[in-house]
């Protein structure tokens, strides 16, 4: 059961994948065939300074919402740490922030620090397997997104199109939607032992309760009493939820 579960949430990770590669390549070429000119609702930017200083002037803007999906490799992509040292002034002004990281920042602590610093300071913060591209979308009326994923680091696109923005905004529903929350019980704060790895690495292969807990050597009063702690840790709250979370961790 929970090998089919994995193998579900993994296709449905890369149909979004898909997705934003379809979207990207759109929206691009909506900016291609569209004057650089305000009228038109898009606006291209050519260099890094002229994408940061965008990127601040949106992000000071914002007023009721943002939301902001980053790789997690900050010295590859647009705004490097922008979004995160603003970010901190928008929440001080009751504005809520979501973003949607790379599953790195749990495992590299070169990069973990901003976003537990965000969810310290009220931020809300998920992460997905992979990533390869930035947004930032400010109150659903404006969007900045990096074109040509982190290959281009100084190209990038603004627009106040209400399609184009509309689209960008049901895209981040999506991944978050799909996405593991950051923060609170997560793995950084909470351990999982050997034998709890091993459990579920088993449940993962298709064995029963029972037959896990034979594996283990324990009863199956314990091997339950393991998986509700699992559940706990990982936030779930289903079978179900408990292989997709296990896999988003990449304990799986």
């Amino acid at each position: 059961m929970l090998a089919q579960q994995q193998d579900e949430i993994r296709k449905q990770q890369q149909e979004l994948q898909n997705a934003w590669e379809r979207v990207e390549f759109l929206v691009g070429r909506y900016a291609v065939e569209n004057p650089e000119d305000r009228r038109y609702g898009v606006e291209r930017l050519h260099g890094e300074s002229a994408v940061h200083n965008r990127l601040a002037e949106v992000v000071r803007s914002t007023d009721r919402e943002a939301l902001a999906i980053t790789p997690g490799y900050p010295e590859r992509t647009m705004g490097s740490g922008v979004i995160e040292s603003l970010t901190k002034d928008m929440l001080e002004r009751s504005v809520r922030v979501r973003s949607i990281y790379s599953n790195r920042i749990r495992e590299d602590a070169g990069f973990v620090v901003g976003p537990r610093n965000l969810v310290r300071s009220g931020a809300e913060v998920r992460t997905i397997p992979r990533l390869s591209f930035r947004v930032y979308i400010a109150d659903h009326r404006m969007a900045l997104m990096q074109l040509h994923g982190n290959e281009a680091p100084g190209e990038a696109m603004a627009t106040e199109e209400p399609a184009v923005v509309a689209v960008l905004c049901s895209f981040f529903e999506a991944m978050w939607a799909s996405a593991t929350p950051f923060g609170g019980t997560d793995l950084e704060n909470a351990s999982i032992t050997a034998q709890e790895h091993e459990l579920l690495r088993l449940l993962g292969q298709g064995l029963t309760d029972e037959a896990a807990a034979r594996k283990l050597g324990v009863s199956l009063r314990t091997e339950r009493r393991m998986l509700t702690k699992l559940s706990d840790v990982l936030d779930a709250r289903s079978r179900f939820q408990l292989g997709q979370r296990a896999v988003e961790h990449g304990i799986l």
